[in-house]
Formats: C-alpha cells, sequence, structure tokens
C-alpha cells in the first residue's frame, strides 16, 4: 500500500482525486450488495481481465488465443516494444471507428439538406437550419455531453475492475438524460411560439413539424448513446460506431419515403431522423444480447441509479461540458454571420460550416480512443502509460492537423468549385477555409486531445470553465468581417448546375461537326468509348477477385462450384438483366432523339418492373441449385454451389436497380460517371470477398455474399449522384402505373434489341460444356485458362457498340439521315481497326500470356490453340458483329438482331459443334472452329443487311414506333385526369348535397 500511495502522489494526472471519488462509490454499493461475498470474489476472479464475449466456447485454447489477440490489439500502451511512431500509427488506427462516427453525423445532415432541397422551397431549407440547430441545443448535444463524462468515468472504474460502478453510473446517465429531456420537451413542443418571435409564420409552423417528428428520436439516441459509451469505455470502437455509419447511411431512404413519397413535409423529415434512431437502439441492443457482451454489467434500471444523482452530475456534466460548448459556440458563430444580413457572407461561411465536420472528425475520434486509453490507465493506477498516451495523444493531433491541412491545401480550388455556385460565396468560402486551414485547424485539433486528457484525469473542472471563458466571455468566436461588400453578380444556382453537370457530363456529338474527317472521327469515337470498356473490363476484375480468393482454399470443388453457379447465376440473372436493359439503352436513346421524356420514364419504370418479375420466378430455379446441379455433378459440388446462390440472389435485385439507371446516363452519352462508379467498386470487391470468405470463414456463403453488397454499394451510389446532382430531372424514376401497363409493347422491341448479347453469352456457355463433356482434363484446362481472359479481348467492341447505340439512337429519334450514315461508316471502320490492333499486340503477348495462365505444357498447348483461332479469326468477325448488331438493334431491325444469332449460333451451331467435336473428333479444336463459323456467319448477315439499310425507311418506322407509344401514353394519362375529374366532381357534388342537408 505504501508504494502504491507513493505512486498517486507522484502522477502529474492528480490519481489520488480519482481513487477516492471510486472509494466513496465503493462505499456506497457495498452497502447495497445482495450478493455474497463467495460470488463477488468469483465475479472479480472471472473479469479480473475485461472480457466480452460470454465463453460459449468448449475449446478453452481457443479461448485464450481471443484473449491474447484482444491484448495484442488493444493494450498497445502496455507493450515496450512499440516506438513512438508505431504507437502514432496504431492510435490512428485503433481511432477510425470513432472517426467514421463522427463522419456519419456529417452523412445524416447532408441527406436531410438534399431532401428537403428537392422541394424547392426556402422556407424549408431555412426550417430544417433553424430547428436541427434548436434540436441539437435542447436535445442531442446534451445527451453527448451526459453520455461523454459517462465514457470517462466508465474507462477509469474498468481499470480498476470496479464493473459495479459502471453498472450504476450507466443506469444514472440514462436517468438523468431521460429527466432533463422531459424538461426540454416542453420547449421543444412550443418551438413555433419561441421562433415566431425572429421568424417568419412559415419557417415556425415547418420547424414545429420537424420537431413533432424529431423529439422520440433523441428517447431512442440516450439508450444508443449510453451503450455505445460503454462498448467505447472498454475500447470495442467498431460495433456500434460501424452500426451508426451504416444506419445513417441509409438515412435518407427513410426521410425521402416520410417527406416525399408519403408527402409528409417537414414532419416526415423528423420522423425519418426518429426511425433511424430506433434502428440504432435496437439493433445495438440486440447485438448486445445475441453475442453475450458486458455480462458483468447490469444494464436494467436498480434502485441505486436514482440515488446520489448528484454526485455522479457533478463529475459528469464538466468532463462532457467541452463539446457541448463548442457546438453551441459554432451556431452562435453562425447566427453572427447571418446578423450582417450580406448573403454573399453567409452563403460562403454557409458552405464551409457544411463541411466543416469532415475536417475535426479525426481529432474528435482520436479524443474518444484517448478518453478510454488513458481512463483505464488511471484506473489501473499505471503512471507510466498515462504519460506515454499523453505524449502520444498530443504527438498524432499535430501528426493529424498537419496531414489534413496539407491534404486540405491541395483540395482548396477543388473544394471551392464543388461546394459554391457564385463568385461571391466563393470569395467568402475561400476565406474561411484558409482561415480555418493554416490556423484554425492545429488548435482544434490540440484542444480537443487535451481536453479529453484533462476531463479524463480529474481536471474536469478547467475542461469546463477555459471552454467557457476562450468562447462565450471573451468571445474568440467574433466576427471581424466588414459589411457592405460589393456585390457580385451571381447565377442562379440551376444555371450553375446546367453548365458544371450536364453539360460537362454529355459526350460532344462530334457527329455534328463539318471540321473532322472520317479518321478523326473514328478516333472521336474510340475515345469516348473507354468509359463503356472500363465496364466490362470491371467484370473481369470482380471475376478474377472470386477466382482468386476462391483457389486460395487449395480445394478443387470450390472452384467447381465457384464455376458452375457463377454460369448458373448469368445466364438465369445477370445476362438476362443486360438482355433487357440494353433494349432500355436504345429505346430510350431513340425517344431522347425525338425529346419524348415521358417515354424514357416509361421505359426505365417497365423495365425495372419486368426485370423484377422474371428475377422472382428465376429466383426459384437458383434457390434450388443443388436439386439441379445434383443431375450432372456430385453432391458435394451441388451444396456449395447452393451455398453461393443463398449469397448471391439478392445481388441481382440491386443489379436491376444499377443497370437501368446506367443505362439512362448511357441514353444521355453520358458515360463516365456510372462506368468509372463501377470500376472502383468492382475492383474493392476483392475486398468483401476476403472479408466474409476468409476472414469471417463464411465460405461460398460469404462469395455470393460478396458480390450482393457490392451491387448494393452500385445501387445506392448511383441513385445518390443522380439525386444529389440533380440529373436527368425530366425522367420519373419511381414507378407509376405506366410502369405495369403495355408490357407486350414494350418486350417485343427490347428483347430483340438486347438478345444477341445474351444469346453470344448462352452460345459461349454451351461450348464449354462441349469442351467439359469430352472429358479431357488437359484439353479443358487450356480451354478454361483462355476463357478467363476472354472477356479481355471483346472489352473494345463491346464498349463501342454501347457507344452506338446511344449516338444513332439519338441521331434516329432526331431523324438525321447524314448523321446515320456517317455513325454506321464510323462505327466499322472502327471496329476494324480496334480487332486489328488488338490481334497485333496479342501475337507479341501469346507466349507471356501462356506461360502465365497454364501451370503444364499439355494446358499451354491447348491454351494456344484456343489464343489462336480466337486472334486470327473469331475476334474480327465478334468485333464486326457486335458493332453491326448493335446499329440494326437501334435503327427498327431489331428481329434480324435476334433471329440470325438464333439461327447461327443454336440452329447451325450446336449440330456443327456435335459433329467436329464428337463424330470427327477434332475436340477442342472442333468446339472453337464450330464457335468461329457461328460468329462469321453472325457477322456477314449483320453487315449486310447494314450496308444495304434503307435509312428513309429505318427512320420511319422508329418515328411510328415512338409516336405509338407516345399516344398510348397520353391516352392512360388523359383516363387517369378523367377519373380523377370524375372523383373530384363526385366529391364536390357530395360536399354540396352535405351543405345543403345543413342549411
Amino acid at each position: 500500500m505504501p508504494q502504491s500511495n507513493n505512486l498517486v502522489q507522484k502522477s502529474p494526472l492528480n490519481l489520488r482525486k480519482i481513487q477516492n471519488d471510486i472509494d466513496e462509490f465503493k462505499i456506497e454499493i457495498s452497502e447495497k450488495k445482495t450478493q455474497s461475498a463467495s460470488e463477488l470474489n468469483q465475479i472479480s476472479n472471472y473479469y479480473y481481465q475485461p472480457k466480452f464475449f460470454a465463453k460459449n466456447s468448449e475449446n478453452q485454447e481457443f479461448d485464450q488465443q481471443v484473449e491474447e489477440q484482444y491484448k495484442r490489439e488493444v493494450n498497445i500502451f502496455e507493450q515496450h516494444d512499440k516506438g513512438q511512431f508505431e504507437l502514432i500509427l496504431r492510435t490512428i488506427l485503433i481511432s477510425l471507428p470513432n472517426v467514421f462516427s463522427f463522419a456519419s453525423l456529417w452523412i445524416l445532415n447532408f441527406s436531410n439538406l438534399k431532401v428537403a432541397e428537392i422541394f424547392k422551397n426556402e422556407d424549408y431549407i431555412s426550417a430544417y437550419a433553424m430547428s436541427f440547430m434548436w434540436g441539437n441545443a435542447l436535445g442531442y448535444a446534451l445527451i453527448t455531453c451526459l453520455n461523454n463524462g459517462l465514457q470517462v468515468m466508465a474507462a477509469q472504474a474498468i481499470g480498476s475492475k470496479q464493473f459495479n460502478l459502471v453498472s450504476v453510473y450507466y443506469q444514472r446517465s440514462q436517468i438523468l438524460n431521460f429527466i432533463a429531456l422531459i424538461f426540454l420537451t416542453g420547449l421543444l413542443i412550443k418551438t413555433d411560439f419561441i421562433f415566431s418571435f425572429f421568424c417568419t409564420p412559415e419557417v415556425s409552423k415547418y420547424s414545429q413539424e420537424f420537431i413533432d417528428g424529431y423529439i422520440p428520436s433523441l428517447y431512442f439516441y440516450v439508450i444508443f448513446d449510453s451503450t455505445r459509451s460503454i462498448f467505447n469505455s472498454y475500447k470495442i470502437y467498431s460495433v456500434p460506431n460501424y452500426l451508426l455509419l451504416f444506419t445513417y447511411s441509409i438515412h435518407f431512404i427513410w426521410i425521402y419515403l416520410f417527406m416525399k413519397y408519403m408527402d409528409f413535409g417537414m414532419l416526415g423529415l423528423g420522423i425519418g431522423r426518429s426511425v433511424t434512431e430506433f434502428l440504432n437502439m435496437a439493433c445495438l441492443l440486440l447485438v448486445l444480447n445475441f453475442f453475450g457482451f458486458f455480462k458483468n454489467i447490469d444494464f436494467m434500471w436498480t434502485k441505486q441509479a436514482f440515488q446520489n444523482l448528484w454526485g455522479y452530475l457533478k463529475f459528469s456534466i464538466p468532463m462532457g461540458s467541452i463539446l457541448y460548448l463548442d457546438w453551441i459556440a459554432s451556431d452562435l458563430q453562425t447566427i453572427f454571420v447571418a446578423a450582417l444580413k450580406d448573403k454573399s457572407q453567409l452563403a460562403g461561411h454557409s458552405a464551409f460550416v457544411s463541411i466543416f465536420l469532415l475536417y475535426v472528425v479525426c481529432s474528435l475520434g482520436l479524443s474518444i480512443t484517448i478518453v478510454s486509453f488513458i481512463g483505464q490507465a488511471i484506473g489501473k493506477k499505471d503512471v507510466a502509460q498515462c504519460r506515454k498516451i499523453m505524449q502520444t495523444g498530443i504527438l498524432t493531433s499535430f501528426f493529424i492537423s498537419g496531414m489534413i491541412s496539407f491534404i486540405s491545401y491541395l483540395l482548396e480550388d477543388f473544394s471551392a468549385d464543388l461546394f459554391t455556385n457564385t463568385p461571391g460565396a466563393r470569395q467568402n468560402f475561400l476565406k474561411c477555409y484558409k482561415i480555418f486551414n493554416y490556423i484554425t485547424i492545429h488548435g482544434t485539433s490540440l484542444q480537443q486531445i487535451m481536453g479529453a486528457l484533462l476531463r479524463s484525469s480529474a481536471n474536469q473542472n478547467k475542461a469546463f470553465f477555459v471552454p467557457f471563458t476562450g468562447y462565450f466571455i471573451l468571445g474568440s468566436y467574433s466576427i471581424n468581417q466588414e459589411q457592405g461588400q460589393n456585390q457580385i453578380e451571381e447565377k442562379t444556382l440551376e444555371e450553375v448546375r446546367q453548365d458544371s453537370l450536364e453539360q460537362k457530363l454529355e459526350a460532344d456529338n462530334f457527329f455534328e461537326r463539318k471540321d473532322l474527317n472520317q479518321i478523326q472521327m473514328v478516333f472521336k469515337i474510340i475515345w469516348v468509348s473507354f468509359p463503356n470498356v472500363f465496364n466490362f473490363a470491371s467484370l473481369w476484375i470482380l471475376n478474377f477477385s472470386n477466382v482468386y480468393v476462391t483457389e486460395s482454399f487449395k480445394e478443387e470443388n470450390y472452384v467447381n462450384a465457384y464455376a458452375l453457379s457463377f454460369m448458373w447465376g448469368n445466364a438465369l440473372g445477370f445476362a438476362v438483366i443486360n438482355c433487357f436493359n440494353n433494349g432500355l439503352s436504345a429505346m430510350s436513346a431513340q425517344a431522347i432523339g425525338s425529346n419524348q421524356y415521358d417515354l424514357v420514364s416509361s421505359y426505365y419504370q417497365r423495365s425495372q418492373a419486368l426485370n423484377y418479375l422474371i428475377l422472382i420466378f428465376s429466383s426459384v430455379l437458383m434457390l434450388n441449385t443443388n436439386y439441379v446441379f445434383q443431375l450432372f455433378t456430385d453432391k458435394e459440388v451441388a451444396d456449395l454451389s447452393q451455398e453461393f446462390m443463398w449469397g448471391y440472389v439478392p445481388s441481382l435485385f440491386f443489379y436491376v436497380i444499377f443497370d437501368s439507371t446506367r443505362n439512362i446516363f448511357n441514353a444521355h452519352k453520358s458515360y463516365t460517371i456510372p462506368n468509372s462508379q463501377l470500376l472502383f467498386t468492382y475492383s474493392l470487391h476483392y475486398l468483401w470477398v476476403w472479408l466474409f470468405m476468409k476472414k469471417f470463414d463464411l465460405q461460398m456463403f460469404g462469395l455470393g455474399l460478396s458480390r450482393t453488397i457490392t451491387e448494393a454499394i452500385n445501387a445506392i451510389l448511383i441513385i445518390s449522384i443522380l439525386k444529389i446532382g440533380e440529373l436527368f430531372k425530366e425522367i420519373k424514376l419511381l414507378w407509376s402505373k405506366q410502369a405495369f401497363k403495355n408490357w407486350w409493347g414494350y418486350i417485343k422491341f427490347s428483347i430483340p434489341m438486347g438478345s444477341v448479347l445474351y444469346l453470344d453469352w448462352v452460345a459461349s456457355d454451351l461450348q464449354t460444356i462441349f469442351v467439359s463433356s469430352m472429358n479431357e482434363k488437359e484439353q479443358f484446362a487450356g480451354h478454361s485458362a483462355f476463357v478467363s481472359i476472354f472477356l479481355l479481348y471483346v472489352v473494345m467492341p463491346l464498349g463501342l457498340s454501347i457507344t452506338i447505340i446511344t449516338f444513332m439512337g439519338q441521331a434516329i429519334g432526331k431523324k438525321d439521315i447524314n448523321q446515320c450514315k456517317k455513325i454506321t461508316s464510323v462505327g466499322i471502320l472502327a471496329s476494324l481497326l480496334i480487332t486489328i490492333l488488338i490481334s497485333i499486340i496479342s501475337f507479341f503477348l501469346k507466349d507471356i500470356q501462356a506461360n502465365f495462365f497454364t501451370s503444364t505444357e499439355a494446358q499451354n498447348k491447348y491454351f494456344q490453340v484456343c489464343y489462336e483461332i480466337n486472334n486470327y479469326f473469331i475476334l474480327h468477325f465478334q468485333g464486326l458483329a457486335m458493332i453491326s448488331g448493335s446499329i440494326l438493334r437501334v435503327s427498327g431491325q431489331q428481329n434480324i438482331g435476334f433471329y440470325v444469332p438464333l439461327i447461327s449460333y443454336f440452329i447451325i451451331g450446336i449440330p456443327l459443334q456435335y459433329v467436329l467435336v464428337f463424330t470427327l473428333e477434332l475436340k477442342l479444336y472442333g468446339a472453337w472452329i464450330s464457335y468461329g463459323i457461328s460468329v462469321f456467319i453472325t457477322a456477314v448477315f449483320f453487315t449486310v443487311k447494314v450496308i444495304y439499310i434503307d435509312w428513309n425507311k429505318a427512320l420511319n418506322k422508329v418515328d411510328q414506333i415512338i409516336q405509338k407509344q407516345v399516344k398510348m401514353l397520353q391516352q392512360t394519362e388523359n383516363k387517369n385526369n378523367m377519373s380523377l375529374y370524375k372523383r373530384l366532381e363526385c366529391e364536390n357534388n357530395y360536399e354540396n348535397d352535405d351543405l345543403e342537408a345543413k342549411l
């Protein structure tokens, strides 16, 4: 004991004061204990080291490994082999979940603003800004303040192994939060009355509507945030904070649903927040109970929770006050700027404030980590560790602020262009940006860390009075800018968006230019097609990631199961969706060319509805994959394939949303955004595969689940981009009655238009089945090796064909015959140029690729067989078939685009393949020669038909189709308007009759 007292006296962190506080609570708890001494002793021994999971495992060695891993990951300051720089990096890494927690707040606020802006109502924006600030000051910030104190005190108690204290702190925090909220709710429900003193009646009314829906969220947030503070005090940051990041990322769904779709207005915006906070609370409590976290803490309220509330309050409020005071000071700063009555200054300030949180999330997240680490170290009376944490925290603060400042310097002009839309706002945005980036950020970062150290070391009163004096008495946040700046002529938001987004996104229609010759146009169209090339190249990256991780298991059945189920899923899902949506791209381009945007909306909705209908039926087959596969493969492979399909099937429903929306971009000749996004997400796909398949050991189910996550991200991103950028506002993305009408009129054009890709895909799969049925392992291995890179040889022609469809579609919609002829000749020349260049490059890379993708001499030999037949024969005609086919499909010749490949690939191709492979015993040679003949027949028929196409007749035919669709659309709208008129007339008559009866 004397030695312990010595340590306390020498501590620069005032450990004696903390120990006295803990001893007081220990005496209080001991007086009310109902458990026997032996039970308490048993609990103390069991929880000597913090354990998070109930010991359900019978394997003690495994439990020991988990504990050792925990020590390695979390107790970094107890490891003497770590250098200072490594400690800084490890601290930053551990803090990332806390950083995401604060970043998610920005996502939530950004979602609210963007959905509110959809209504084009300035009163909505003003009401949201005022009520959000009001709700934060009286609710959210106050809860965070009290629970920040809870985290500090709980971490100290955990460090000293006083887990009963943690239970009492948790319960008291919730009780005090609820008591405060009950009183503050009285103010919140009178928001309209309070706001009426300084706001217009409309803003006051809308603010009250928002607060009415917002109030329940505060009660849900109390439970979530207090529970999260317990996780944080145990240094388990990832579970609650990643949950928060996920729920806040999907928050826009609820606000769009309630505010826009259900037309609740500002009330819906508040309800959306309540739904999100309820999900946070429910999910975290489920995780807490399901996984058995913190068995040593009593989360249910007891009598002790209602005693000595002042003793808890006098420590917790000063501990958490710095965040609250900083928050309020920032709000007051905005009020001062608004009082200047200078729109350009307020616009610049508001634009910077909207991203301000992004610059401090790192220091805020780091401060939460420091609180937990130093709290536990103080509880253990470990002076050396306290000093190490203090030193590392301060150095990390400077390191983070320096890095952010440097990156911000590079992004200065980009940020100004992105977040402002007028010269005046940009100028004032840059003033705020530079002052913060070069001066304020370093002080803010250091303040967060030093404040965390002070309030964790029993100096909470200093952490309260210093910022109170600095922010409010000294007025360090006063406004120094001059009023009455010269107003700069500003463009409207609509003009800026038109200049900076849609015009920049749309590819230049160089076919209308007369200063370009044909060769220049060939290179132009190849260049424009590169984003579409990335689209198909990204598919190869995705498949390569799947195969690479699957092969790392060294299980042949895994590889076979993936190959079969991937082919099966493509045939029943992915390829079907592409078929429908390829037709959507062609028909939408025609409608856009003729300025029939309502027709584009109808096509978009019908495409999604039909895709979902087909997927419902095909999902039945995919979810019974094991029964189908057992007919021709062994049971283990069939069962593994079924596991993959369980995770894979939901991805198809997400892909419908992404691909149909992408085709709307393509129809507008805006190729860059969706295809670059796809390349990015498919490049990241490897992370999800590795995480779910290997790290979480979900194996084949994890492989399918990773595809679902990737496609869900694609769908969310592309819809978010569409909404945030307000692109293609003339197109209605939400389903209407039109989505369920005249399906046959859509199907008979869309299926033939998109069929050539599907038929080619299925023909390639049938070729693989023929080769596998030869029972020649070396030949099949060589064939499979080449098929794995086959897509790389056709990505350029495929990407070019998508470009041709949209350019030609718009030209046909405009009835521009000269442009149609020009696109045809340029497309064919570009196809020949591309395939010749690919063939030459492939000739020089043959040996390199053969050696890289094969492992035996025989496999190498058969790989080169496939390689040479494709490179010298198939490649050129396949490119020609793709370009000619795309021209035919979009010019009203879609039936030829359907029947020719059907005959060549299946009616001629399958019997020919059987004869060459089995009857003449050419085997692998026969399979590829027969496939090449089918491609040759298709290319010749398509090219001849394109050369002799009657463009006057073709354009009139397409115009008749469009006018017929428009007429049907108008008839439906007239019927809807008539039925609405009759309903209103009936209601009016009823009201008149009712009025007469009353009179």
